[in-house]
């Protein structure tokens, strides 16, 4: 089974859940802490865009339809702040419409997942996108990286011709 399969370095990745509905909550809280993930829950548009800010989850698992803010604007928001932007949000959802589909796309979603789940399919969804979203933060991580290395580098190369510019003032200074 799948659930066997998630390697340790995913184990501990923390995924938001965001919905009105609390049973969804407690079944999605219950499936992802049996395979390793941390998780949290927010009943509401709001207190979702306050967890996501405090928490800074690995994945977020979002409703379409809330009352007050819905899932799409929940997205939107997520997807407009740069402390957030690069965090995944799949939406979950029992409405199964094209364009439902297409305007969680639109507002940054990166998947779409209709209800009743597929145990397998939902746990590959997940997995998938933590482990794509890793990737992308080992690269940046590694382009900073590089850019600190070619800085040093250059910082290197200055120290010598500056020892060199002040060779010839070490006689003035020294003692006889």
């Amino acid at each position: 089974m799948l659930a066997n399969n998630i390697n340790r370095s995913q184990r501990q990745e923390h995924i938001l859940i965001v919905d009105d509905v609390a049973t969804n909550i407690q079944i999605l809280t219950i499936l992802l802490t049996e395979n390793g993930y941390k998780v949290s829950s927010a009943p509401d548009g709001y207190t979702a865009l306050k967890m996501v800010e405090s928490k800074q989850p690995d994945l977020i698992l979002l409703d379409t339809m809330m009352p007050a803010l819905d899932g799409y604007e929940v997205c939107r928001r997520i997807k407009a702040s740069a402390h957030s932007r690069d965090i995944p949000v799949i939406f979950v959802s029992a409405v199964n419409e094209p364009k439902h589909k297409l305007k969680a796309f639109d507002v940054g979603g990166i998947d779409y997942i209709t209800l009743p789940i597929q145990l397998d399919e939902f746990l590959a969804r997940v997995k998938t996108q933590l482990a794509a979203n890793t990737k992308q933060k080992m690269t940046q991580m590694l382009a900073q990286l590089n850019t600190k290395v070619v800085e040093l580098i250059r910082a290197r190369h200055e120290v010598p011709n500056e020892t060199i510019a002040l060779r010839p003032l070490i006689p003035r200074y020294a003692y006889p």
